[in-house]
């Protein structure tokens, strides 16, 4: 049986007076079992993820931002509800939600992983990927690792960003569960 990743970016206008959670858009990473491992502790060895899964977003939740009426936007809510069965219980698990610098830690440690998977040995490869980390993302536009990289996680990086860095006080984050 397989396993897939449900997932969708939000934004929250953090000078807003409601601060509620808007959905962007949903997010395709296809059933790759690395990243999922990275994200959620999924298909993998436990401890692996980047950020300890933290559960569906709550009104309670320490980090919470927004609504303490709508913890997730409308959308999204709609779309984890479709995964309550007859009895009520859940059809889903390892929910969780990240942020943009924690998305982008997971993309540098899932490059470091197919490299390794690929015994890429090339040194000129691995020196651009140790020197990018921690820098201002300027390495992209210049070296792009796109033959070691998820393409959805590419996406929900670039999209985040773009919110973020067109819209003073946005704040971005992706919610995701898994079924199996």
């Amino acid at each position: 049986m397989g396993c897939d990743i449900h997932a969708y970016i939000e934004y929250c206008d953090l000078n807003s007076k409601n601060q509620n959670w808007n959905f962007s858009c949903s997010v395709e990473f296809g059933r790759d079992y690395t990243l999922f491992g990275l994200i959620a502790d999924v298909r993998t060895f436990p401890g692996t993820s980047i950020v300890s899964p933290r559960g569906y977003p709550s009104p309670s939740s320490s980090e919470h931002i927004g609504s303490k009426d709508f913890p997730t936007s409308y959308i999204v809510q709609k779309e984890y509800d479709y995964w309550l069965n007859d009895r009520g219980k859940r059809e889903c698990h390892s929910e969780t939600w990240l942020h943009l610098n924690e998305l982008v830690k997971i993309r540098h440690e899932y490059i470091k992983e197919q490299l390794h998977l690929n015994e890429v040995t090339d040194v000129e490869i691995w020196k651009k990927l140790v020197d990018s980390i921690g820098s201002n993302y300027e390495y992209e536009r210049v070296f792009s690792f796109s033959d070691y990289e998820n393409v959805g996680l590419s996406v929900a990086i670039s999209v985040m960003r773009c919110i973020e860095s067109s819209f003073p006080g946005y704040k971005t984050r992706l919610v995701c569960w898994f079924d199996s």
